[in-house]
């Protein structure tokens, strides 16, 4: 405290409000004599260089509730130990005072930890990826009929609309009047036979594969209709395209009266379809659970940081296409992130969370 007595201040009868705590801080942070500020606790820590005296506790503890913004987890008294000088050093808090910040406590466990890097986002590169990302695509929001394929699109997707029929080579993207979406519309014969090719033995459920049935796609291009398909959809684009068109993904945090943070964070991964045959399979791969609403819709969600991992692993490798729902991915991910760094434990970490949560468009 030699700065306070080189201004004249007797700092043994010095009456402290929380607002000259809040401008000595400032002033010792110019001055460089606090460590770099890694979390609250740390903070308290930092404190003690300022070096208060004993009859100053209240006000280190008035100034530690108010950055927590929660008095009643606050204890108002410390253990003091002696540092040289008869400078007191904030050593730990009263047994009586609750712990806010755990950090032994994690939701993430190490081996569930994604990387802070994701590679370039890229498209499909081959036909037969891009057959299976079509296949998802049009099982989640298409629709097969005949001598006519359409794929509905939310307007913020529009370039995805674009991306397909530049890649087929036929087809027109139209607005819907009054609704926020457009559809791909495709009629051509010469494109019909290029998707038909695409997607053909790539469907994972019997309803667009009943379309191609009634509509005899194989009496029109001369090939037969494969059966579903029975493969692995962590190795493919399939649910890439499946998601793009039903997929969505949240944070959500919920008060708890039994964790010992007060709050719940959770990050769900979910699909809603008419039917839960696709659903159940998803859930077969990925974990998670299939609920039916009482609008007789079906909803896949995820249910746990276990099968977000796995979410997380497949969509770093499989890129989804639709601009809306890539740029929500990221938002997710980034969520994700913070927690697995134990972040959420802080004030600025949780802040970051429920910014994340307020931009992610549901």
């Amino acid at each position: 405290m030699h700065h306070l007595y080189a201004v004249g201040l007797d700092v043994d009868t010095l009456s402290v409000s929380l607002e000259m705590v809040t401008f000595l801080i400032i002033i010792w942070l110019i001055a460089g004599n606090l460590l770099n500020i890694k979390s609250p606790p740390s903070l308290i820590c930092n404190l003690s260089s300022i070096c208060f005296r004993e009859n100053s506790r209240d006000v280190i503890s008035l100034f530690y509730a108010a950055l927590l913004k929660d008095k009643k987890l606050v204890g108002k008294s410390f253990e003091f130990e002696e540092q040289s000088a008869g400078n007191p050093l904030v050593f730990s808090t009263s047994e009586n005072a609750e712990v806010i910040f755990d950090f032994d406590n994690t939701l993430i466990s190490e081996n569930l930890f994604i990387s802070d890097h994701l590679k370039k986002h890229q498209k499909p590169e081959t036909e037969e990826e891009f057959g299976y990302y079509l296949a998802g695509l049009i099982e989640g929001d298409g629709y097969i009929g005949g001598r006519r394929i359409e794929i509905a699109f939310h307007t913020d997707d529009i370039s995805s609309a674009y991306y397909i029929k530049k890649r087929i080579g036929y087809g027109s993207v139209l607005f819907l009047r009054d609704k926020n979406s457009v559809r791909y519309v495709l009629r051509k014969s010469a494109g019909l036979e290029i998707v038909f090719s695409l997607i053909n033995g790539k469907f994972l459920g019997q309803s667009k594969l009943d379309q191609l049935i009634s509509h005899k796609y194989n009496e029109l291009f001369g090939k037969p209709i494969l059966p579903k398909a029975n493969l692995d959809l962590l190795t493919n684009h399939w649910l890439a395209g499946f998601a793009d068109a039903d997929g969505k993904f949240g944070i959500y945090i919920s008060k708890s009266q039994t964790h010992k943070l007060g709050y719940n964070i959770t990050l769900p991964f979910r699909i809603k379809q008419k039917y839960p045959e696709l659903l159940i399979l998803v859930k077969q791969h990925l974990g998670g659970n299939v609920y039916q609403f009482k609008d007789k819709m079906f909803s896949y969600s995820s249910t746990n940081f276990k099968v977000a991992y796995n979410v997380a692993n497949y969509f770093d490798i499989y890129h989804l296409l639709n601009a809306s729902k890539w740029i929500n991915y990221i938002k997710w991910r980034k969520a994700y992130r913070i927690i697995q760094r134990k972040e959420h434990l802080t004030v600025n970490g949780l802040a970051k969370i429920r910014k994340l949560q307020e931009n992610l468009r549901d």
